[in-house]
């Protein structure tokens, strides 16, 4: 009963999106309350079809039913975590939303995106928590908010999951690190996480982006440390290598 409520809610957060007073990316009048036009919703590039198990990364061909298939990436230097999910890709709409989430003040979008994370989570162990990729302070400070935690409310929301905002801690304010290698994204984010406590079981770390997966990686190492036994990742946007 509770998968068809769920399926109920998606279906309906869908229409939602898609048909609403004002086009949450262009501004253009739509339908409805709280969706895309048309035009916007096309750039959306949601992931659909095969994709990595790992890290999301979407994949030519199908995907075996029932079984987490890797990418070339994931099966060379398997990433710390158990598996990984996106609801879509970092360019076009999805990319815009989610500037405008980080840096304009947007957090009315945390909802609607939140929603799409939500329907994009696949199975997870029962009794997980989740947990969302912290700001440091002085980040925070200025942003006066954290759009990882924003999204884990509304995911936490939909699926009856608890939500641990303190459970991780940024220990240093990285800089940004957009034209960095993968290798240096890593060794820029070792040990930049820390986890407070004692970790429960199985999370769900809960964050907007990934690219190389430095951060993720970051927060499962600092999980793993504290006994954690499974971690799922779960991000609104995966930054996805031409096919």
């Amino acid at each position: 009963m509770r998968s068809f409520t769920l399926i109920q809610e998606g279906l309906q957060t869908g229409l939602d999106f898609l048909y609403s007073g004002q086009c949450h990316a262009c501004g253009e009048a739509v339908m409805g309350q709280g969706g895309l036009c048309g035009a916007c919703y096309a750039q959306l590039h949601l992931l659909r079809g095969a994709r990595c198990g790992l890290c999301a990364q979407p994949m030519a061909g199908l995907s075996p039913d029932g079984q987490i298939i890797s990418c070339d990436d994931c099966l060379h230097a398997p990433p710390p975590w158990d598996r990984g999910f996106a609801a879509c890709q970092y360019r076009g709409t999805a990319r815009s939303l989610i500037l405008a989430l980080k840096h304009a003040d947007r957090t009315d979008l945390a909802h609607p995106l939140g929603m799409m994370m939500a329907r994009a989570l696949g199975d997870v162990p029962q009794g997980a928590v989740i947990a969302p990729v912290p700001l440091h302070w002085m980040r925070a400070l200025s942003r006066r908010y954290n759009q990882a935690g924003l999204l884990a409310d509304v995911i936490a929301a939909q699926t009856g999951l608890p939500v641990m905002h303190t459970l991780l801690r940024r220990l240093r304010c990285t800089r940004m690190m957009e034209h960095f290698s993968r290798a240096q994204r890593i060794a820029a984010q070792q040990g930049s996480i820390q986890c407070t406590r004692l970790a429960p079981k199985h999370v769900i770390v809960v964050d907007d982006v990934m690219t190389t997966g430095a951060t993720c990686t970051a927060a499962t190492t600092a999980l793993r440390m504290m006994g954690a036994q499974d971690v799922t990742i779960l991000t609104l946007a995966r930054v996805a290598k031409p096919l």
